[in-house]
């Protein structure tokens, strides 16, 4: 886990505090538009178990841009999503509590950001693995330093995580 608040920037992954923490989740996707082979916007919700220093449920609801075409996707198919919409965890960690900034106290609701990477084979597009990083946050530094929807709150946590996709 890691909160991006109060650094200067965005630390590279090989620099993250890991943390004590897992996060154990599954999430469902439809798709809602489709841009031919360019992109899709889809919905998606999710539940996630915790584990470590922090253990709550967490459930997430959002929505994703997913760019489906590069050049070399006939030798290993390649998506890049970016996702966004809120998040609700069952009680909040004592790592959220530390690094929510001004007010100390955490929210259970906070705002919900994942970036994705997937690999599929060619022939193989309806499973892919996936690279992807699960956030939660006030969402002051993606929404503006003004935004105050979740109690003030500008730290959070974040998993990396890495998982298999099934198309339907």
């Amino acid at each position: 886990m890691l909160s991006l608040y109060g650094l200067n920037g965005f630390e590279p992954l090989w620099k993250w505090d890991w943390g004590n923490g897992a996060l154990l989740a599954g999430a469902f996707s439809r798709r809602l538009a489709s841009f031919g082979d360019l992109a899709d916007v889809e919905a998606e919700a999710g539940v996630a178990k915790r584990f470590g220093d922090a253990d709550e449920m967490e459930f997430w609801g959002g929505f994703n841009i997913r760019w489906k075409k590069f050049p070399w996707n006939h030798v290993i198919h390649n998506t890049v999503a970016f996702s966004g919409g809120v998040s609700f965890a069952t009680d909040i960690s004592d790592f959220e509590r530390r690094n929510s900034s001004a007010n100390r106290r955490g929210s259970k609701f906070l705002f919900y950001l994942s970036p994705e990477i997937t690999f599929a084979l060619p022939e193989h597009r309806d499973w892919a693995l996936v690279f992807r990083v699960h956030h939660r946050s006030g969402g002051q530094v993606f929404l503006g330093k003004g935004f105050k929807l979740f109690n003030r709150v500008d730290g959070g946590s974040q998993y990396g995580t890495v998982g298999v996709r099934h198309h339907f």
